[in-house]
């Protein structure tokens, strides 16, 4: 007897939220075709990426794909997708997933549910492609990218200076056993992309096993594709943000948390924190933590806050993060502007940023209003910029920041960005507040970014800061 194919039909649709980024295949596709004086390349399978942390709707992925199945005849299918289940890292190495990227704006939630609605909506989107190939239909199915790629070194419930310790123990671990792309020894034959970005998983929060790996609900998402599921109301994760002070401050706990259930719904519960993870934290030392806590009404719920102890910022009444507007720095050249933004995108933190981007050269600055360093010590400035990769690399390219003091003298440090929103920072170290300075009133200091970049070269900066070292 002829079995069904399971592509005929699958379980009940979900709810989403409409856009439409076009996915750039189909010139690929036509690329192949092409080749060889038309003769084209000879492939059965066209396997398309698609992550709609980027490549937006699966209605348009449905499109995409059908207009490539019609127009060459061939099948087509998911080769990677994959979904976050968490915001937090596992390992101590940075993700391509997280809060600082991908916290707003996006179409499923971070928990297991919303890694299974992915998946099931992605199989459905290729399930969609209505066109035929011969007596079968073309769209073929799907893969996950990459279900088992758990942390080397689990970190996520370790702060301070535990987590300082597991994080060397990993770094270690990751150079002799591997853990992500690559190890250190990369560089010798890729210095530019697995020599800088090597160390532990990028993708530890995606997989379909917790950062000890343990399974999770995801793998039985398969068994209802065709079918679907009922499931009873239960929470499916929390959102509570990161609770931040400056050194020597009181630290203050939230008395509530954002619980988010499988069926879409949200409510505001009450927490219960554990005094004895809150003890642990150091108030006047800079670090981040980890407090566990409770729901009040459901002990055995776990909750998990982030707590962030910063040294002071003394840019923070000087528009530091470019978030007042007008803005106190001064700008000058074209092609230099202060710029916000609605949804996450190219400022690093909140809605303001400095943009650098012009159809000819541009040369120019930004420059501060001068800061006052109340205290004798070592201070450092730093600067968070990202853009495209080598921007300020080129010959006669210059982008550098510049700290000047009362007396006249000069730090600086060159820097060049290595891709959009691939965060990195300038640092100027040293610099050296005394107290004969502060009391001759010559304890203020200046930032200067000086910047020389090619027509249609593009960078952006954000979060200025001084710190004490």
């Amino acid at each position: 007897m002829e079995q069904p194919d399971p592509r005929d039909e699958l379980g009940p649709p979900l709810d989403l939220d409409d856009g439409d980024v076009l996915l750039e295949v189909e010139g690929t596709a036509a690329q192949l075709s092409a080749y060889n004086g038309n003769e084209g390349v000879s492939y059965d399978v066209f396997a398309s990426s698609y992550y709609p942390y980027w490549h937006g709707t699966p209605e348009n992925l449905t499109k995409v794909l059908s207009t490539i199945a019609e127009t060459y005849d061939k099948y087509v299918m998911v080769a990677e997708t994959s979904w976050a289940v968490r915001l937090d890292d596992g390992d101590g190495h940075p993700n391509t997933v997280s809060a600082e990227k991908n916290s707003t704006d996006m179409p499923y939630r971070f928990t297991a549910q919303g890694q299974a609605d992915e998946i099931r909506t992605v199989a459905d989107a290729v399930n969609q492609v209505s066109v035929d190939i011969g007596d079968k239909k073309a769209g073929l199915g799907m893969f996950y990218w990459e279900p088992a790629w758990i942390p080397v070194g689990n970190v996520s419930a370790l702060s301070g200076a535990g987590y300082k310790k597991a994080l060397k123990k990993n770094k270690s671990l990751w150079e002799k056993t591997g853990s992500g792309w690559a190890s250190s020894y990369a560089k010798e034959y890729d210095p530019k992309d697995a020599g800088k970005y090597f160390g532990g998983s990028a993708v530890d929060n995606q997989a379909w096993f917790d950062y000890d790996g343990n399974p999770l609900s995801t793998l039985d998402v398969y068994n209802y594709l065709t079918t679907g599921s009922t499931a009873s109301v239960r929470p499916d994760g929390y959102q509570i943000d990161a609770v931040r002070i400056v050194e020597g401050n009181e630290l203050t706990m939230p008395d509530t948390a954002n619980i988010v259930y499988n069926d879409g719904s949200e409510e505001s519960a009450a927490v219960t924190w554990d005094e004895k993870s809150v003890n642990k934290v150091k108030t006047d030392e800079e670090g981040i933590y980890f407090v566990r806590g409770s729901l009040a009404d459901d002990p055995s719920y776990e909750i998990k806050a982030t707590v962030i102890v910063a040294p002071p910022d003394y840019m923070e009444e000087h528009d530091g993060s470019f978030e007042a507007d007008p803005t106190p720095w001064t700008i000058k050249g074209d092609g230099i502007k202060h710029e916000f933004e609605e949804a996450k995108n190219n400022a690093v933190t909140g809605k303001g940023y400095i943009n650098f981007w012009g159809e000819s050269e541009i040369d120019g600055s930004i420059e501060s209003e001068a800061v006052t360093l109340d205290k004798p010590g070592k201070y450092k400035v730093t600067v968070t910029y990202h853009g495209e990769v080598e921007v300020g690399s080129d010959k006669g390219e210059d982008v550098r920041l510049i700290v000047e003091t009362d007396s006249g003298k000069k730090k600086s440090r060159k820097f060049v960005a290595n891709g959009w929103q691939n965060y990195l920072s300038a640092e100027v170290p040293g610099i050296s507040i005394t107290e004969k300075m502060i009391d001759q009133g010559k304890n203020e200091i200046k930032i200067l970014i000086r910047v020389k970049l090619g027509g249609g070269r593009w960078m952006a900066l954000d979060d200025v800061k001084i710190v004490r070292e």
